[in-house]
């Protein structure tokens, strides 16, 4: 039996087809078992990156809201007074009352008096 060229396409076609459906699966198996809707979208050196800028510009890893402490890395849900919530890790606050947190698809800030409530939504 000879592989055409043909053959050899068709074989790189369909093994890309598959691998494409065996993320996506993997990927909402994951969602499902972590039982979170953030995942990171940021690559490695991208989000070490991001993570270094925020620590700075906002350096205050404790706070406590209404009784709740928030530490940096807990999955947070924020009530934002007259928008969608924002579900995301908390990053740190600075001394202006700016909270910063970090989503599958961006860097969040607000100021504090904004927020309404705020849930912790995982502690990963």
């Amino acid at each position: 039996m000879i592989l055409e060229v043909q053959d050899i396409i068709f074989a790189a076609f369909l093994a890309l087809i598959l691998t494409y459906i065996i993320r996506t699966v993997y990927m909402v198996f994951k969602m499902i078992t972590t039982n979170s809707v953030v995942t990171s979208d940021y690559r490695q050196m991208e989000l070490e990156y991001i993570l270094k800028k925020c620590y700075s510009l906002f350096p205050i890893e404790t706070f406590t809201f209404n009784g709740l402490t928030i530490r940096r890395g807990m999955l947070v849900k924020a009530m934002v007074i007259g928008r969608k919530p924002i579900e995301g890790k908390f990053v740190g606050i600075n001394k202006d009352n700016i909270i910063c947190f970090l989503t599958h698809e961006s860097v969040i800030a607000h100021e504090l008096r904004n927020i309404s409530d705020m849930y912790v939504s995982n502690t990963d």
